[in-house]
C-alpha cells in the first residue's frame, strides 16, 4: 500500500508539472503556456500596468515580459498601447479573444476546484484530517526525491514488517 501511496503522488506531482509545461488550448487557435495564461491574468488584474510593474508582480525579468508580451501580441491575445500624455512607457490590455482565453481558463480550474471541493465536503472530519496531516508531511519533506520502493526497492514499513 505503501508503494502504491508514493506512486501516485509522484505521479500527481508529475500531472502538476506536465499542465505546468504542456500548452493547453484556450481560445480558438493558439496554444497557450502556463506562464503565458498567468500574463493574461496579471493583465486582467492589473490593466493599467507597463513591463515593469507586470515583471515585479508576477516575479519574473522584463526580458520574459518582453518576450511573452511579443507572443501574446502575435496571437491577438493582448495589444499594446499607450497613455495619453506618456508617450515613453507602453501598457498592454486583452483584445476579446485574450479575455474569451481567460474565461476559458477560469472556467476550466473552476470545473476541476468544484469536484474537488465535493469530494473534500464529503469526507468525514477524520478522513479530512488524515488528508491535512498528508499534506503538511509533504510540505515538511520539500523538495521530495525518488523513494526507495519506487524505483524498486522495497518500502521502510515492508522492510520492518519482515524484520518481525
Amino acid at each position: 500500500m505503501e508503494c502504491k501511496l508514493i506512486g501516485n503522488l509522484f505521479e500527481v506531482i508529475a500531472m502538476i508539472t506536465d499542465e505546468q509545461r504542456i500548452p493547453q488550448i484556450y481560445s480558438e487557435s493558439n496554444l497557450l503556456y502556463h506562464a503565458e495564461l498567468n500574463l493574461i491574468d496579471t493583465i486582467y488584474d492589473h490593466p493599467h500596468a507597463n513591463a515593469r510593474m507586470l515583471s515585479e508582480i508576477m516575479g519574473v525579468t522584463q526580458g520574459a515580459i518582453t518576450q511573452m508580451t511579443v507572443k501574446l501580441t502575435e496571437k491577438k491575445l493582448i495589444e499594446g498601447y499607450k497613455m495619453p500624455g506618456n508617450k515613453k512607457e507602453k501598457y498592454y490590455r486583452l483584445t476579446a479573444e485574450g479575455k474569451q482565453a481567460r474565461l476559458k481558463h477560469q472556467e476550466y480550474h473552476s470545473e476541476a476546484n468544484q469536484k474537488l471541493c465535493q469530494y473534500f465536503c464529503s469526507l468525514s472530519d477524520a478522513s479530512a484530517k488524515v488528508i491535512l496531516d498528508f499534506f503538511e508531511k509533504v510540505k515538511e519533506c520539500m523538495p521530495i526525491s525518488e523513494f526507495a520502493c519506487q524505483s524498486g526497492g522495497s518500502c521502510g514499513r515492508a522492510m520492518e514488517r519482515k524484520e518481525e
